[in-house]
């Protein structure tokens, strides 16, 4: 072997591994750009499905329940009679961007002998956290309610522990609510809460709590995020040919 082929045997060997990890990164981003693509799919599936749920006529509370047994009932819309118990409300800390500081009111409602379902019927600021400073007061209401379902939630990392002695909530823990208010054996928990949504026509500015203010949203940014993927990967292809094309110029520039 002359010097001229032992040295474009190493021009070559020194293109192989860069091409192999090239290759691999492609592959690896293209592959994360194309699952980001799939969860697009997913995702608007799920919000598509939520959303009729959302704007469908209101069913029954049984009907829910019994739904809830066979599959998922997050979102559905229903309509519930029965007797709300404001002096057992619970608080969830809700600051408000329009309104300020304050909480989501958690109410009890007793829907049978001994069942009961938690409803949230909005934000109230500080000012009118206590029912008595409210129309309803702090005693039973027969009301009906028509809302959505929503799921007892789970506690995030750096969501502070809900401080039942001071009735001050962070999280919504259904569990939770209903034992610091009721002796669980003697009662029967509706497995779900119900988000009272705005009365039709708006209420009076004095009314409170306001049903609505806090507002479901379901993100779904995994087209911006294949986007990013995608990017990365022509980005590195870019990368790739400017060293090949510096490698090829570098072999016809005599020494």
């Amino acid at each position: 072997m002359t010097q001229s082929d032992s040295q474009q045997s190493h021009q070559k060997l020194g293109l192989l591994w860069p091409s192999l990890l090239t290759l691999l990164g492609l592959a690896i981003l293209i592959g994360l750009g194309t699952w980001q693509m799939g969860r697009k799919v997913e995702k608007d599936a799920i919000i598509s499905r939520l959303h009729s749920r959302a704007e469908a006529a209101p069913v029954s509370l049984d009907e829910v329940i019994a739904r809830s047994r066979d599959g998922d009932v997050e979102y559905t819309r229903v309509e519930v009679p029965g007797i709300l118990h404001h002096e057992k409300e619970r608080y969830l800390y809700a600051p408000h961007q329009g309104y300020g500081p304050g909480y989501d009111v958690f109410a009890p409602m007793r829907v049978g002998e001994k069942r009961y379902v938690w409803v949230n019927l909005g934000y109230v600021p500080e000012r009118f956290k206590s029912p008595d400073t409210r129309p309803a007061g702090g005693g039973a209401e027969d009301r009906t309610i028509i809302g959505i379902v929503r799921l007892s939630a789970k506690q995030e990392t750096f969501t502070p522990d809900n401080n039942v002695a001071d009735n001050l909530w962070y999280w919504r823990d259904l569990a939770g609510m209903h034992a610091s208010a009721f002796d669980p054996s003697k009662t029967d928990l509706v497995p779900f809460f119900i988000e009272a949504e705005p009365v039709a026509g708006g209420v009076p500015a004095a009314e409170w709590p306001k049903p609505g203010t806090s507002k479901v949203k379901i993100f779904n940014r995994h087209f911006e995020y294949a986007l990013t993927w995608y990017g990365l990967a022509l980005t590195l292809l870019g990368v790739y040919v400017a060293f090949v094309w510096h490698r090829l110029e570098s072999r016809r520039t005599p020494e």
